[in-house]
């Protein structure tokens, strides 16, 4: 499911990937123990969770949008900079060839700027359709963990029988899923490292990339830069690693912990709080960390918006896990 989701961010990029794949998480997630436990829910709670899902779907589309809009203008005023920056770098090499002549000749007005194309690069239909079943590998997979919580209640119930606390009693399941996904996840980015030499990354900070992606503009000077060995930042790589990897997998505990307490019924309210919950976070951190700073107004609505419609979603599913 990782895996999936990664490459789907790959090829559609963060916003859309994210949103496309975190709409499939959350509908199959909720729809799954919905439909099993039908009836344990009364027609109020079915209504409000659907409408709940509802909500959250749309505040990942919108969020799709607004990221979208903003990587599409900034992309589109960089190209617009490098076009301005070439045409005037033309120019000056015209006005030193001409005043070799003894003059200097007119180009017969303002040079017009190369048409910049559109922030986000086209692909061919096979292309998206290949990206589109990314997605939908990474989010059937990733609604995995939701699965192994559903089907396995009888782990948990074990486990409330041998006297742990409720609070821990889905900690199995999750430790089952975690072990056994942690083999995939650990073999493929151990190749992705090794292919891409990059494991040197963790240890040296290099602006190399930087330096071959600007290489082909004819303006560009001055060498790369480059950072020597730094413990320091080695330190901060693998604390950033290991504040991930403790990060990740308590969120997911914490919703076992929910759910179990929420009773039979706690995997249909838990779920969608949980994702809507996680993809706020990350559009308020595009805030803070200034994302969308120097981004149209356009974009800031939607996201905006977004983050509206994610708190609404979480909101109406809370409340209506309270009606009995």
């Amino acid at each position: 499911g990782g895996v999936g989701f990664g490459q789907a961010i790959k090829r559609l990029g963060v916003a859309l990937g994210t949103s496309i794949v975190m709409g499939i998480i959350v509908v199959i997630g909720t729809a799954l123990p919905a439909i099993l436990d039908a009836d344990e829910l009364t027609a109020t709670q079915a209504s409000g969770v659907a409408l709940g899902v509802a909500l959250g779907v749309a505040g990942f589309v919108a969020g799709g949008r607004a990221g979208l809009l903003r990587d599409c203008a900034l992309e589109k005023e960089k190209e617009t900079h490098v076009d301005v920056e070439v045409v005037d770098h033309a120019r000056s090499d015209d006005v030193v060839a001409n005043a070799g002549l003894g003059g200097v000749k007119d180009r017969g007005g303002d040079a017009k700027l190369r048409e910049s194309p559109s922030g986000v690069k086209g692909s061919s239909s096979d292309s998206f359709w290949v990206s589109i079943l990314w997605c939908l590998a990474g989010g059937v997979l990733s609604s995995m963990l939701q699965f192994a919580f559903v089907f396995g209640g009888a782990v948990v119930d074990l486990a409330k029988n041998k006297g742990v606390p409720d609070a821990a009693a889905a900690m199995p399941v999750w430790l089952l899923c975690f072990a056994c996904n942690a083999f995939g996840h650990l073999a493929y980015s151990g190749y992705l490292l090794r292919v891409n030499g990059t494991w040197r990354r963790f240890f040296v900070v290099s602006t190399d990339d930087v330096y071959k992606r600007e290489s082909d503009v004819a303006f560009h000077a001055g060498p790369p830069k480059k950072k020597k060995n730094s413990w320091g930042l080695t330190l901060h790589a693998v604390f950033m690693c290991v504040l991930m990897a403790l990060a990740m997998p308590f969120h997911i505990h914490t919703y076992g912990i929910a759910a179990v307490l929420l009773g039979r019924t706690g995997a249909v309210f838990a779920w969608p709080v949980v994702m809507s919950a996680t993809v706020f976070t990350a559009q308020s951190w595009s805030l803070v960390l200034r994302e969308f700073e120097g981004a149209p107004k356009i974009a800031k609505r939607w996201n905006t918006g977004s983050l509206c419609l994610l708190v609404s979603s979480v909101v109406v599913v809370a409340v209506t896990g309270t009606f009995g």
